[in-house]
């Protein structure tokens, strides 16, 4: 176990009143992380407190990952065989993108349209980008 940090007593008095200033009065600001198949963005706190946030992220990690690996697999112009196994292999993977976009709305609800209002829901720990 760590001790607890002491203050030093040789610190100027004038860092003493900054931290005590209005930045440090208001709300920390939010961590996001990004859903790469939908383009939305949950906040940390919510994918550390909901598990099924937690699963969506890992899905889409792992989606990203594999979308990453399979363009650079992309076979060359005069590999004429390759070509139709390599795009059915990116249509999978477009498979796999849509049902993490309909879980992601299961999970955190629908994208309001640009320029609506948001309803107030139960939701607030997500935001969309």
């Amino acid at each position: 176990m760590v001790p607890a940090e002491k203050p030093d007593p040789g610190a100027a008095a004038d860092d003493v009143t900054r931290d005590s200033g209005a930045a440090s009065k208001s709300a920390p600001p939010q961590a996001y992380l990004r859903l790469g198949s939908s383009g939305r963005r949950v906040t940390v706190m919510a994918a550390r407190d909901f598990p099924i946030v937690s699963v969506l992220l890992g899905e889409d990690a792992y989606w990203q990952f594999s979308r990453t690996f399979w363009q650079a697999r992309k076979p060359a112009w005069w590999r004429l065989r390759a070509r139709p196994v390599w795009r059915a292999q990116g249509s999978e993977l477009e498979v796999k993108r849509l049902r993490l976009v309909a879980m992601a709305d299961e999970v955190l609800g629908p994208v309001p349209a640009p320029g609506t209002l948001v309803p107030p829901t139960r939701h607030r720990w997500y935001r969309s980008s």
